[in-house]
């Protein structure tokens, strides 16, 4: 792989581009392959071509490794300038696409001189992979970045798109970098806050609104250390009240139980019917539940 990069870079000036709606892994895959570029006197850059929106993306990269998104932002589209893709295989934006550097199997067939697709519980491993071909020695911060770009990515190694034997890899990285591995883990949960959230905010937070063959939806989603057993029930009473004042069909309430590993959803109804369905592991709204989901109203 070292020489084949090599060959395709040719010592031309790159742009590096993550995907749209840029997440955690995106950024630090890229930062980390501007390290390298650097290291190996490639001329490059980082681009993001969005609105840089100040949510938890932006928090996390700025409060851990002061990494600050708007200095990557750009409103310019450039057809000339030459593209490596990272955490992603295909872009709408202009561009030549040289290399292309993604932990997302895909059966699509791409023809880019460079490729490396593979799964992987982040992009940022693989851009590791690449370091140690180079010879490129990463420091602490570094390392706590990929382990902790490899965590966000499979929900701290809970999520079924966790590689084991990449979970050994991040532990021992973290023992010989003396990181705590404990609180980057709970960092990398992204906790519900609930301590500090009022109860309204509680039972719509991550709220999504669907309408499946014209009977409304709501689904809303909380990631805790564990489910308090005494306030859910408090919980599930408002979302029944705000069902009777309302015309929602059905509130899909979605807990995540981090230190047992169960997700909780329950169904509530406008005929006020409640049920319950755990399952012993994480789940994807977006992939999992919700398509079940759907099936019910057609």
């Amino acid at each position: 792989m070292k020489e084949k990069l090599i060959e395709v870079l040719n010592s031309k000036s790159v742009t590096i581009l993550g995907h749209d709606n840029y997440d955690v892994d995106s950024i630090i895959s890229s930062v980390l392959l501007s390290k390298l570029l650097n290291y190996i006197n490639i001329e490059n850059k980082i681009v993001i071509l969005q609105d840089i929106k100040e949510n938890d993306t932006y928090k996390m990269l700025m409060e851990k490794f002061n990494i600050n998104l708007y200095d990557f932002y750009s409103d310019k589209e450039d057809s000339s300038r030459k593209l490596i893709l990272v955490d992603h295989y295909e872009t709408s934006h202009l561009g030549d696409v040289i290399a292309c550097i993604d932990h997302h199997p895909t059966e699509k067939k791409n023809t880019y001189p460079f490729y490396i697709c593979k799964k992987s519980c982040s992009t940022s491993y693989i851009i590791y992979e690449l370091m140690k071909e180079f010879d490129y020695n990463i420091n602490r911060e570094e390392a706590e970045m990929i382990v902790f770009s490899m965590m966000i990515d499979t929900v701290a190694f809970r999520s079924e798109k966790t590689v084991k034997k990449e979970v050994v890899f991040a532990k021992a990285l973290t023992r010989q970098y003396n990181i705590n591995y404990d609180e980057l883990e709970k960092y990398s949960l992204c906790l519900t806050p609930i301590e500090k959230m009022e109860i309204n905010d509680i039972i719509t937070y991550g709220i999504k609104k669907y309408c499946f063959n014209e009977s409304k939806v709501n689904s809303s989603y909380l990631q805790l250390l564990e489910v308090p057993k005494v306030e859910i029930q408090e919980w599930l009473k408002i979302i029944q009240s705000k069902i009777k004042e309302s015309d929602i069909k059905m509130w899909v309430f979605i807990v995540y139980d981090c230190k047992n590993n169960d997700t909780y959803e329950y169904h509530i109804t406008s005929e006020n019917i409640m049920s319950r369905i755990t399952f012993n592991k994480i789940l994807s709204r977006g992939q999992n539940i919700m398509p079940r989901i759907e099936k019910i109203f057609n």
